[in-house]
């Protein structure tokens, strides 16, 4: 009888342990999910957002400012990040947070060749045709090359 008890302790024991192991790998998942899914919606406001952008007087993409961190647009749109948020700021609205828990958020641009620009500088503005956003949210990272639509020339084929 003592021996059974035993066995059954043993199992229930063991059973405990893969019970509570399972709990925190599904705790995990679920982080990761909302992670993703969170850096999935930013991303895609943001590709809307640099995609959408108006067009300047001389035919480009209508970028006031364009650094590591942020880009503020002609018409007052700025993207930036603020503590460990993506912010979308729209002229005369509230800032309103794309994703929180970000650990990494980088923009880098690039000319009509594809070639680098160097965040910060004074022409970055007027010769970027490409930016490329990277988020990382809850460990899971998140990129995308947007290609404004803003300075396309059309007529002669993109």
């Amino acid at each position: 009888m003592i021996a059974v008890m035993v066995i059954i302790a043993t199992v229930g024991s063991i059973a405990a342990a893969l019970i509570g192991q399972s709990a925190l790998a599904y705790q995990r998942s679920i982080s990761q999910e909302r992670g993703a899914n969170s850096a999935a919606l930013a991303l895609d406001r943001i590709v809307a957002e640099v995609r959408d952008m108006p067009e300047d007087p001389g035919g480009g993409p209508a970028i006031r400012r364009a650094d590591a961190g942020s880009i503020q647009l002609d018409d007052g749109t700025v993207i930036e990040v603020v503590g460990t948020s993506v912010m979308l700021t729209k002229p005369g609205d509230q800032p309103a947070p794309l994703c929180q828990n970000v650990s990494a958020f980088e923009l880098s641009y690039m000319d009509a060749a594809g070639a680098p620009l160097r965040p910060g500088d004074p022409g970055t503005p007027g010769a970027t045709r490409r930016v490329v956003v990277r988020i990382v949210s809850n460990g899971v990272e998140a990129r995308a090359l947007v290609v404004p639509r803003a300075g396309l020339d059309w007529r002669a084929g993109g």
